[in-house]
C-alpha cells in the first residue's frame, strides 16, 4: 500500500480503525476519488461498486477471492468505467506478498499470479521434488523477504523453515501449507489448505 502511493507521488488514504466495510468503506472511498485500494475479500464483499467510477485498480488479498467477488468488482477494459482486480497472496512469514495476479477476466479463473520481484514459489510433493503443471501439491515460498523463523521457537521454525533444494547454500524456504497447482500460463491457483487452519479478515 505504500509503495502504491509514495511510488506514484499520489495521496495515501487511510480507512480510520472503525471503518471496516460496507457503506462507510464504500463513502470513503468515494469521497476521497480513491483510484487504487488494496482491500481483502471480506470487506469487498461487504462493499457496492456501483458507484465507485474512479475505482479502476483493486488489489484484493488476505483471504481467498470467491468468484462472487470477481464477477462484481472485475470488468472487461471496454466497459463504461473499467475497474481492474488483482489477486495478492502471501503468508506474514514473507512480509507479506509473494505472488500477485494479473488484471483477472470477470469470467475467471481466479488465480495468485507468479512470484513478486525478489521471491521464489516451488509447488512441491512431500519428497520436495516439483511436480508437474495441473497436480496439486504445497507451496514453497523462498527469496529475500522470508523471515528466518518464529522467536524462541525452534521446533515451530524447524518445522516451516526448510532448506531450499533449489537455491544457494543456506537458503530456506517456507512451508506455506497451502496447496496449489501451476497453470499451463505460469500462473498459480490456490486451492485450499492442508490442515484445517481458517483466516478471517486476514489473520489466522
Amino acid at each position: 500500500e505504500l509503495l502504491l502511493a509514495a511510488g506514484a507521488g499520489a495521496t495515501m488514504v487511510i480507512a480510520p480503525p472503525t471503518v471496516f466495510g460496507g457503506d462507510e468503506l464504500t463513502q470513503l472511498l468515494h469521497r476521497n476519488h480513491v483510484t487504487h485500494a488494496v482491500i481483502t475479500p471480506a470487506a469487498l464483499a461487504t462493499m457496492d461498486p456501483t458507484h465507485l467510477h474512479t475505482l479502476h485498480t483493486v488489489l484484493s488479498a488476505g483471504e481467498a477471492c470467491t468468484p462472487d467477488l470477481l464477477t462484481r468488482w472485475a470488468t472487461t477494459p471496454d466497459a463504461p468505467h473499467p475497474r481492474r482486480l488483482f489477486n495478492g497472496y502471501g503468508p506474514t512469514e514473507t512480509t507479506v506478498m509473494s505472488n500477485c495476479s494479473g488484471p483477472l477476466p470477470p469470467s475467471g479463473p481466479i488465480t495468485i499470479g507468479g512470484p513478486i520481484r525478489g521471491t521464489h514459489t516451488y509447488v512441491l510433493d512431500d519428497r520436495l521434488r516439483p511436480v508437474p503443471t495441473g497436480v496439486t501439491a504445497e507451496l514453497y515460498v523462498a527469496g529475500i523477504q522470508l523471515a528466518r523463523g518464529y522467536h524462541n521457537r525452534p521446533a515451530l521454525t524447524a518445522h516451516h523453515f526448510v532448506a531450499n533444494p533449489y537455491g544457494p547454500p543456506g537458503e530456506r524456504m517456507y512451508r506455506t501449507g497451502d496447496l496449489t497447482r501451476w497453470h499451463p500460463d505460469g500462473n498459480l491457483e490456490f486451492l485450499g489448505r492442508r490442515d484445517h487452519q481458517i483466516k478471517l479478515r486476514g489473520h489466522r
